[in-house]
């Protein structure tokens, strides 16, 4: 559950050089992707998930653990930043991201790590080592 709560925290942090300036929350970060996130946190660890499939929390949580990893090692573009909403004119769709990604490229703009993200990485460790416990326990057995 620590990994849904931390979508609604800051995951990333624009940065220029020393400046510090907008942050991303999760939801913002991901996306419709957060909807999964949600999905497989709850897979993941609700007991209900087990009895449909014991590898079910399992998989739930490699998977939640695998979403984190790939946000955590590709941060966005600070071009997203600077760039407006498309209007539909491609052109000028075109030459607004262009603009943005040199003035990002030119300023040093980049999006750092955010307490946010560590929470998600924490949350998401957890259960995928508290069910792989749960599947060594029964093993046991």
């Amino acid at each position: 559950m620590i990994s849904v709560v931390s979508l609604l925290t800051p995951w990333y942090v624009l940065r220029a050089g020393d400046l510090n300036g907008l942050g991303k929350s999760g939801v913002a970060a991901l996306g419709i992707l957060s909807l999964l996130v949600v999905v497989l946190a709850i897979a993941a660890g609700w007991s209900g998930t087990a009895r449909a499939h014991p590898l079910l929390p399992s998989l739930s949580a490699g998977v939640l653990a695998l979403i984190v990893l790939v946000k955590f090692v590709s941060p966005p573009a600070a071009a997203s930043a600077l760039s407006t909403p498309a209007t539909g004119d491609a052109i000028q769709a075109q030459f607004t991201n262009a603009m943005a990604s040199t003035l990002s490229t030119a300023l040093g703009m980049h999006y750092a790590h955010a307490w946010g993200i560590w929470l998600a990485a924490i949350g998401a460790a957890a259960a995928l080592t508290g069910t792989i416990a749960v599947v060594l326990e029964d093993a046991d057995r």
